[in-house]
């Protein structure tokens, strides 16, 4: 039996593991390396509201290779969601729809040359402007001079806003209910309470209304409306 000092280095214990993480890790960066087209001068990530404008605002200013990356099935962002007005009047001197306003950002960044590119996920930005996307039918890698990041906001969900207790049937957050209630029409309730003031609730009152539901109430803990 032989000892580790009899053992040649390529055979010393997790020499072999090593070895193949460094190959690994060589032939990533060689890859990364080497994907030098599409070279785009900015990549946008996310294709909602603010990443759609910020891209308009990039061609319209000179840029000329844009690039949008956005991990669902269409650009627009959360307004896509949002079945009533007003949307659009400071941008288009026109009161739209959440989903009209979506389709006019859109279809102006392609006015504009902006590429659209939809179920794409960046899974990793490296530096130098290399960034790693995941989409249906694979992976891939594309580099930008410049990345911008306009992922969005996120609602905050009821452990960081301290509300304790399980979360029973009928209670459910903003999103939810006007994606719900857009893309399959379905009524979570028929009387709800909303929790909150914000601009979104009244969004939630509004989706509520125009899709029959009738809240009972508006529930603010401050003293005043926050809106």
């Amino acid at each position: 039996m032989n000892t580790p000092a009899d053992l040649t280095p390529t055979e010393a214990p997790g020499t072999q593991a090593m070895d193949s993480q460094a190959m690994n890790s060589q032939a990533m960066n060689t890859r990364s390396n080497q994907v030098s087209s599409p070279q785009w001068d900015v990549a946008v990530i996310g294709g909602g509201p603010t990443g759609l404008s910020a891209a308009i605002e990039l061609s319209r200013q000179g840029v000329q290779r844009v690039v949008v990356l956005e991990r669902q099935q269409e650009a627009g962002g959360v307004p896509r969601y949002c079945s009533h007005s007003p949307f659009g009047f400071r941008e288009f001197r026109r009161c739209l729809t959440g989903p009209q306003y979506a389709r006019r950002l859109i279809r102006q960044a392609i006015d504009y040359g902006v590429d659209i590119q939809t179920q794409t996920s960046v899974i990793r930005l490296s530096p130098q402007g290399c960034l790693q996307l995941s989409k249906p039918s694979g992976s891939s890698t594309i580099n930008a001079k410049k990345v911008l990041i306009a992922t969005g906001v996120r609602e905050t969900p009821r452990a960081p806003r301290l509300i304790s207790g399980q979360r029973p049937q009928g209670i459910t957050t903003t999103g939810a209910l006007q994606s719900t209630v857009l893309l399959t029409r379905e009524k979570f309730f028929e009387h709800p309470v909303i929790i909150g003031t914000e601009l979104v609730a009244f969004s939630a009152l509004l989706t509520c209304l125009k899709a029959g539901i009738r809240p009972m109430a508006m529930i603010e803990q401050n003293s005043r409306v926050t809106a």
